[in-house]
């Protein structure tokens, strides 16, 4: 194998290593924008879900006469496939709207009301489940009920629909890494070829393939190649030379 092949195949090799380095890193950034696109996204709708939920309250609704709020929600889990279900609850902790028809009136988990003293926004994790909760308040600052979405796990099964636009994104990235690495190999390439361009000459003056007289040498390593092929001519015709003188004397003698 010369050593030009050797070159382009240990080139190939670091960019096949380049591209599945930057298709990893892709797809985690992928994932890890994804992952925060989705929070951001979850607590924009239960903040918008309170702030709907306080401007009736406002109009002097009681938190079980707000029927509106049940379209509300119903919509709102239409638009978002990773909601398993909204639920509003009141201090009491029973059900007054939820998108599961047989929630409703139902009891909610103690801590579910203990975290209505909390002002702002709290989160479970589940292996099956994450819920995201936050209260809302009447006029007076206080906590008239809670709001709490249940979510699909991150990191859970996707669905199809997911799986193709999470493959599509991919392919796009690894479109993109593949045709900047052909890009840098090809100028790698182009650029190796100049510069073991002068060498090559050099091979060729010291080998005898290119004649020093038809080098035309223009840059200081060429120059000394020719000068030293004619060294090296003018030195073994020396030798010769000898060598014939060395003859003649042994048979004359």
């Amino acid at each position: 194998m010369s050593s030009r092949t050797q070159i382009a195949a240990l080139m190939a090799l670091g960019m096949a290593l380049l591209l599945a380095t930057l298709t990893a890193l892709c797809w985690q950034f992928a994932n890890t924008q994804s992952a925060r696109l989705a929070s951001e996204r979850n607590h924009f709708l239960l903040t918008s879900l309170r702030r709907t939920a306080e401007d009736f309250l406002a109009t002097g609704m009681t938190p079980e006469q707000m029927p509106a709020m049940q379209d509300v929600i119903d919509r709102e889990k239409a638009s978002f496939t990773q909601l398993l279900s909204i639920d509003l609850f009141t201090p009491s902790g029973r059900i007054t709207y939820s998108t599961d028809a047989g929630a409703f009136n139902a009891q909610v988990p103690a801590d579910w009301v203990e975290k209505l003293a909390q002002s702002g926004a709290w989160e479970t994790l589940d292996p099956l489940q994450d819920q995201l909760g936050m209260r809302f308040e009447n006029n007076l600052g206080r906590a008239a009920g809670g709001i709490v979405l249940t979510l699909q796990p991150q990191g859970s099964s996707q669905s199809l629909e997911q799986w193709r636009q999470t493959g599509l994104q991919l392919l796009r990235w690894m479109a993109l890494a593949a045709i900047s690495c052909g890009a840098v190999m090809v100028l790698g390439l182009h650029q190796l070829r100049r510069s073991l361009s002068p060498y090559q000459q050099v091979q060729s003056i010291l080998t005898g393939a290119l004649a020093s007289d038809d080098a035309h040498p223009v840059t200081d390593l060429q120059q000394s190649a020719a000068q030293a092929d004619i060294t090296l001519h003018q030195q073994a015709a020396q030798a010769r030379s000898a060598l014939q003188q060395l003859q003649d004397l042994d048979h004359g003698s």
